[in-house]
């Protein structure tokens, strides 16, 4: 799914999403299942055909028009957010002023580049606010030797497992062929809210 999110190929993305229903309701991630579902039923019964096109051509975005950077557009907002929270906190700004809706967020993207190419600039180090990486030379040299004399890469006639990874998919699968489905239909049916364009009323006599 990364893969194919960072190469912008929404279709793709769109099929890995039909194993994921059953995959979510097989692993008991039932609100994502649940959330998951009713996006395909508004695709196959709901949205029209200018919603599901305006859908498909907006989830991805690519700001930098670099090849594999493409990511989610809620993505993007929530660095924008991010950035937003950063520049304008309690102690320096009211976030209901009209200069920070009207000026600053409309233009967050272009003051997140001006802020990189300033660092860049000038040869500025920003401040990560992260500790430095520990040094895992020594934990991996023991844990290869571990592996070497335990001969854990190595195969051994009538070894046995103590579990067996589960099939998420076919059990999703049997969960919701033994009546989960019937029962978001039922109800999808007592809360649903058609977003197709109302018909226009014929007003003639």
């Amino acid at each position: 799914m990364c893969h194919t999110i960072a190469h912008g190929d929404i279709g793709q993305v769109m099929e890995i999403i039909k194993i994921l229903h059953f995959y979510f309701w097989g692993s008991s991630s039932t609100n994502y299942g649940n959330k998951l579902l009713e996006l395909a039923c508004n695709f196959l019964y709901e949205f029209p055909n200018s919603l599901q096109l305006a859908l498909l051509n907006n989830w991805l975005v690519n700001p930098t028009g670099m090849l594999g950077h493409w990511h989610e557009l809620d993505l993007l907002q929530e660095h924008h957010n991010l950035l937003i929270k950063t520049l304008f906190n309690d102690r320096n700004a009211d976030f209901d002023s009209s200069f920070l809706q009207e000026v600053i967020t409309l233009n967050i993207h272009g003051f997140s580049q001006l802020r990189k190419f300033m660092f860049t600039f000038f040869d500025f180090t920003p401040a990560s606010g992260k500790h430095a990486d520990p040094d895992l030379d020594a934990d991996i040299n023991t844990l290869g030797a571990c592996h070497q004399s335990e001969d854990i890469f190595t195969f051994h006639t009538m070894c046995t497992q103590s579990f067996v990874a589960s099939d998420f998919f076919t059990m999703g699968l049997n969960k919701l062929a033994s009546g989960q489905l019937d029962k978001f239909k039922t109800c999808m049916m007592q809360n649903s809210n058609s977003v197709q364009p109302e018909e226009p009323e014929d007003t003639t006599e």
